[in-house]
């Protein structure tokens, strides 16, 4: 019966990317209205941060940067990533639209170089073509010329699996090189940390003295996966004090990420780089550790995974929470509508303050036959799996997502279904790898 649907679908939407989407114009305003229009743009974006291990969300002490940034700004406190991996969110945030709008469905394990089509353009490109000079300083290799981020910046510096610190360094020499005088600039900084290893460096290593010891290695990758082979044959006491190991090591990776964000900012302060400059900040994605039963990303489009951080600020801006919900694919749209540059057409998320109430949030993992859509509408999430699996939250009442109501719920999991199976039917033609069931 769904699949039929699927077709029709298919068939109604013809060449119309996004004629599917709901309207999501008609919002109160923009909250970011400045007397003074930002000359320039930092944009800090963050690798695998989970939001509720941010102070600003769970009350700790480990990321006092981060949290004196945020309190400063414009802060998105309802945000979500489009995705649950780095190019796949990056995509999305920087091109301001869902990438199945765009005609993409990016798998991990299956880029070709240069994925990203002649239609699409990115932040940087539209900013580059309105006559700012763009630079990309970037410790993951998806942010690289191979991946088509060279026609988004006029400098681009990829180093691969550089450390927080290292990557500042770098980051402040391409800085001491942006153009004087009158020419606008953008300069975008993408931290990998607190991506695996997690293995914080001196003060900031973890302390796992006072916890009974493991056998197995909790801070890489390949330890990670070991273990996730054995983890469903592990006693319930033995899994929580991995975890109890586990999250030492990832909080200890967030707070050595936190401080080398706050040297960035205090030299960019220090140069007189942020005199006349909007600062973005952002996450791609969250990181699981054991919450739906698996570790790392990539695994589901749970709220670990999904929720990112986001803020804007600028000399002069109103410090405020903004608690409406936001998508990655707003921040473009936002970005140019402060700067004042033209929106273009294509890009179809809503500058903040416009995103009218109970517009929907899509996101999406493309994943082989573990493919994964999801929809959060009007304080629910459905994610659906190509598999043929639906699952319903209520994300009020269950914010941690481990209650499924799809059986409980027939009108909200038809009215939700409504909205993605659009979404879905869209992304059919775009994966020759599954199909949905």
């Amino acid at each position: 019966m769904h699949r039929i649907a699927f077709v029709v679908a298919l068939l109604s939407l013809g060449s119309c990317r996004h004629t599917y989407l709901p309207v999501c114009s008609g919002g109160v305003g923009t909250p970011l209205a400045l007397e003074v229009t930002p000359k320039n743009v930092v944009m800090i974006s963050i690798d695998t941060l989970r939001r509720d291990r941010v102070g600003r969300y769970d009350a700790s002490d480990r990321t006092p940067a981060l949290d004196a940034l945020m309190a400063s700004s414009v802060t998105l406190d309802d945000h979500t990533s489009c995705s649950n991996w780095t190019y796949a969110s990056i995509l999305c945030a920087l091109g301001g639209r869902y990438n199945a709008e765009a005609g993409i469905a990016p798998e991990s394990d299956d880029l070709a170089d240069d994925p990203l089509p002649r239609g699409v353009h990115l932040l940087g490109e539209v900013l580059r073509d309105a006559g700012f000079h763009t630079r990309l300083v970037s410790a993951n290799h998806f942010l690289s010329e191979r991946y088509s981020f060279d026609r988004s910046y006029d400098s681009l510096v990829t180093r691969s699996n550089l450390a927080a610190n290292e990557l500042v360094e770098v980051a402040l020499e391409q800085a001491s090189e942006l153009p004087d005088g009158t020419d606008p600039w953008m300069l975008h900084v993408h931290f990998l940390d607190p991506h695996v290893p997690y293995a914080a460096p001196g003060r900031f290593a973890a302390d796992v003295s006072d916890l009974a010891p493991i056998g197995w290695d909790v801070t890489s990758k390949i330890g990670l996966e070991s273990l996730g082979e054995s983890w469903p044959l592990l006693a319930t006491d033995e899994q929580a004090l991995i975890r109890m190991h586990l999250d030492r090591h990832y909080d200890s990776q967030l707070s050595f990420l936190d401080y080398q964000v706050g040297v960035l900012l205090d030299e960019l302060g220090s140069m007189g780089l942020l005199d006349e400059t909007l600062v973005v900040l952002w996450s791609d994605h969250g990181e699981q550790l054991w919450d739906h039963g698996d570790i790392l990303h990539r695994k589901s489009l749970h709220s670990e995974e999904t929720a990112a951080l986001a803020s804007f600020w600028a000399p002069g801006v109103t410090p405020r929470s903004w608690d409406a919900p936001t998508s990655h694919v707003d921040l473009a749209p936002t970005v140019l509508e402060v700067l004042d540059v033209a929106v273009p057409v294509g890009m179809t998320g809503a500058p903040l303050g416009s995103r009218s109430e109970g517009c929907a949030r899509f996101a999406d993992c493309y994943a082989g036959d573990a493919t994964q859509q999801a929809v959060d509408q009007d304080g629910y999430r459905l994610i659906y799996s190509w598999s043929g699996q639906r699952q319903l939250f209520d994300l009020a009442a269950d914010p941690d997502e481990q209650l499924d109501i799809w059986a409980d719920e027939p009108e909200v999991a038809e009215q939700l279904w409504g909205t993605l199976e659009p979404h879905v039917a869209l992304s059919v033609p775009l994966y020759q790898k599954a199909t949905p069931q």
